[in-house]
């Protein structure tokens, strides 16, 4: 609970009347200090501070640079846009930041994308077991926005010679996120208009191998129908990821979603054996459908511990059944079932599972 740079705190940089600042960003230099980048009037700047509060060094940066990531060495990768004087329009730059403070990929860096269509466009990026940096960022062209990514060696050569999309949807995609599945697997997370819901947009995401090519359903994976606002995603450590937003109106609300690693929301993996194969799990399961609230259809998963004749069925608020989606026997393990209502009404209707004295229900919320 100790200050360690003192009760006044450590000064990087003074300002004088009338001076611009932006909104630093800083990053661990794996080393038990600090890589900071900020902007000084019209200056760029990055700055290296021991974990005595003592400044290492300081470089001068061409242009702003909006996000970075420590690569444990005491140097760190950057990207970030840079107004081209001959078009106006704003590229996309990357660069390695060495731990001595020189520019690994050249003081102008690498340039990822021309004409981003936004000055506050930024790039995120994970580091993969490959020796290599995988870029997401998005683009707009007029009033739509879609998402490229790239891979970079720590050398800074870029793996294909055009940035690759990581769809071909014609929606507004914006707002993209992503983590590191495994070394050779990234998942991302973004907003999409496809659906043209009330609130204008969706939560939807996908898994994608360093070949650039889907490794979940080509038309993606819906995570809501609500209103989302903002969102955080962060790995599950078991090569899937948790996502966390907040809802607007007329849901109000934290949600979080688990997706594993290979696109199931909700999944638990109970134990993995020697031979890195799911087990079966030792109690009934019913997961909470996905999406919810639906529109046209919604999954329902569930889990047995042996084989036997289970029953899932719909019912409204009043109790009474509506839908009867299965009605035989099944055996033992992880088990998916797709709910499309054909002639409902819009509201919150009740799914239970029943097999021998095991009988479990949730709600789930139908938007027609």
């Amino acid at each position: 609970g100790e200050r360690m740079w003192g009760d006044s705190s450590k000064l990087i940089q003074k300002g004088k009347n009338n001076t611009i600042f932006s909104s630093p960003l800083m990053v661990s230099d794996g080393e038990g200090g600090v890589l900071v980048h900020y902007r000084h009037e019209w200056n760029y700047f990055f700055e290296r501070i021991d974990n005595e509060g003592e400044t290492i060094w300081i470089t001068p940066s061409t242009y702003l640079y909006n996000n970075m990531i420590s690569v444990g060495n005491g140097g760190a990768v950057t990207s970030g846009v840079k107004r081209n004087p001959l078009n106006f329009n704003d590229d996309m730059f990357a660069n390695y930041i060495s731990s001595e403070g020189g520019y690994k990929w050249g003081n102008e860096g690498i340039l990822l994308q021309d004409s981003v269509g936004s000055p506050l466009a930024s790039a995120g990026f994970e580091i993969l077991d490959t020796s290599e940096i995988i870029f997401v960022w998005t683009r707009k062209v007029e009033s739509i926005r879609t998402i490229l990514t790239q891979i970079v060696s720590f050398t800074g050569n870029k793996k294909w010679l055009f940035p690759k999309r990581i769809n071909n949807n014609t929606s507004d995609q914006f707002h993209v996120g992503l983590v590191k599945s495994d070394s050779n697997n990234v998942i991302y997370v973004w907003f999409d208009s496809r659906n043209n819901n009330p609130c204008s947009y969706d939560i939807y995401t996908q898994r994608i191998d360093t070949n650039g090519f889907n490794l979940w359903d080509n038309n993606d994976l819906p995570l809501t129908y609500k209103c989302p606002f903002k969102y955080k995603i962060i790995s599950d450590k078991s090569k899937g990821a948790i996502v966390i937003w907040s809802d607007d109106e007329p849901f109000n609300g934290i949600f979080a979603q688990q997706i594993s690693k290979d696109g199931n929301l909700g999944e638990v993996i109970t134990s993995i054996n020697d031979n890195n194969e799911q087990l079966v799990s030792k109690n009934y399961l019913l997961f909470q459908n996905y999406p919810n609230p639906f529109n046209p259809s919604t999954f329902i998963q569930f889990g047995l511990p042996k084989r036997e004749f289970i029953t899932l069925k719909i019912f409204n608020v009043l109790g009474q059944e509506v839908a009867t989606l299965i009605g035989k026997e099944l055996g033992a393990g992880s088990h998916k079932v797709e709910f499309k209502p054909k002639e409902l009404t819009s509201g919150i209707y009740i799914y239970t599972l029943s097999a021998g004295e095991f009988q479990q229900s949730k709600k789930l919320i139908y938007l027609k």
